[in-house]
């Protein structure tokens, strides 16, 4: 997962099951099995009007769990 903020407060990558959260940091990379492992993000809040927060993820169909489509279904 790739990081990208400013003037944020929050927002970490919280991984309940293990009981610990990441801080996001600008132009960071977390690599972690966000398939099996369940994760989410913590509250944020933006610190001025021009603040953001973006992260870009990947997911390899081959290793996603998608159900075959039905005749007729696109």
């Amino acid at each position: 997962m790739l990081g990208f903020r400013e003037g944020t407060e929050g927002g970490y990558l919280a991984c309940p099951a293990y009981d610990c959260a990441f801080e996001i940091k600008n132009n960071s990379l977390h690599i972690f099995d966000g398939q099996n492992i369940l994760h989410g993000v913590t509250p944020f809040r933006k610190l001025h009007d021009d603040s953001y927060r973006y992260t870009i993820v990947y997911y390899s169909l081959k290793a996603m769990n998608v159900p075959p489509t039905r005749r007729g279904e696109s």
